[in-house]
């Protein structure tokens, strides 16, 4: 058995999937497995898969219809053999000293490891270090709880995962949603989390705002399918686990400042007010807001408007908020 299966989704990542993907292979380790899951690519992508695994020892492809990632990163689960599972965007690339780290990290006993990473914003030259907010170590899986639903932590490729917990509870992930999936997936997995290891090290170089990332999603209103989605799953990981009144507020309230983001992108996309009005009566969105339950004023005044589905007043709101922002990072 190799220690680590990695899995990359790949859609469409023709310019720099090898270039990538090359960095895995200067690493001084070899107890690996890659797995590629070429998600019904219409480029070159799965042509340049084929030709890396014809070159790997170690590599497998795997072509697929188009299902969106959550249904890739099963794909690629299903077709894993190591002892732990790391997920990478096919956009991102690894840092020198990955494998390292990642050894490092599983010397500890845990359900799911948590590591820093460095990124940058839209492919530009300043990079940043994405702090994880934890103490070096063993933390609380209340943290961990709090972290997936509305912190900072919620992506798949700053963790590693126990494959033998997956099999052994038969964890699947069967909705083909291409929004917030990370969370989605999270919430699936850490409903068997016990214990929680987290490492301070930054080996993994993502792009924030990729233009071909795989958190980038055409803006339709498939986003808010997705979204409900999440939502439901999250309202019944919270009430399963029984997560504390603080990480529920939390949640509602994170809830909350994305439903108004995609709203107001679809709105100004052009889509019109009653076509808007439909899809959120279809989804039953305003029926699940209680303005009492975010922990910000902020949170409470987009609650109440998405509630009475006043569009342009939100669209407003946001756009004053918005320069707000703007002006305040300026002055920092």
């Amino acid at each position: 058995m190799c220690e680590f299966s990695v899995i990359i989704p790949v859609y469409n990542e023709e310019k720099k999937l090898k270039q990538n993907i090359d960095f895995l292979y200067k690493e001084d380790y070899s107890n690996f497995e890659l797995i590629l899951v070429d998600d019904g690519s219409t480029d070159c992508s799965g042509k340049i898969c084929d030709e890396i695994c014809d070159e790997r020892t170690n590599c497998k492809v795997i072509h697929k219809k188009n299902g969106g990632c959550v249904d890739a990163r099963q794909t690629g689960i299903n077709a894993a053999k190591g002892r732990y599972i790391v997920f990478i965007d096919a956009d991102d690339h690894i840092l020198p000293g990955y494998f390292s780290s990642l050894c490092k990290a599983v010397m500890n006993k845990a359900d799911i490891y948590l590591l820093n990473s460095v990124y940058s914003e839209n492919g530009s030259k300043e990079v940043y270090v994405k702090d994880t907010d934890f103490p070096h170590g063993y933390v609380d899986k209340k943290i961990l709880d709090k972290k997936i639903l509305f912190g900072n932590d919620t992506t798949v490729w700053n963790k590693i995962y126990v494959r033998k917990l997956i099999v052994d509870n038969n964890i699947v992930f069967p909705e083909k949603i291409t929004y917030a999936e990370d969370v989605y997936l999270n919430l699936r997995y850490s409903r068997f989390v016990r214990t929680v290891y987290c490492q301070d090290s930054a080996k993994y170089f993502h792009v924030h705002g990729s233009p071909t990332s795989v958190v980038k999603n055409d803006l339709c209103t498939t986003r808010l399918k997705d979204m409900d989605i999440v939502y439901k799953e999250a309202c019944s990981y919270i009430s399963d686990m029984r997560v504390s009144d603080e990480v529920k507020k939390g949640f509602f309230s994170s809830y909350i400042f994305i439903l108004a983001r995609i709203i107001n992108d679809i709105y100004l996309s052009g889509i019109g007010i009653m076509q808007l009005k439909d899809i959120l009566a279809n989804l039953k969105i305003n029926k699940r807001l209680h303005v009492s339950d975010c922990d910000r004023i902020a949170g409470k005044i987009y609650a109440y408007l998405i509630y009475r589905k006043n569009i342009r007043l939100l669209s407003i709101v946001m756009k004053i908020r918005n320069k707000k922002n703007i002006m305040k990072k300026k002055g920092n």
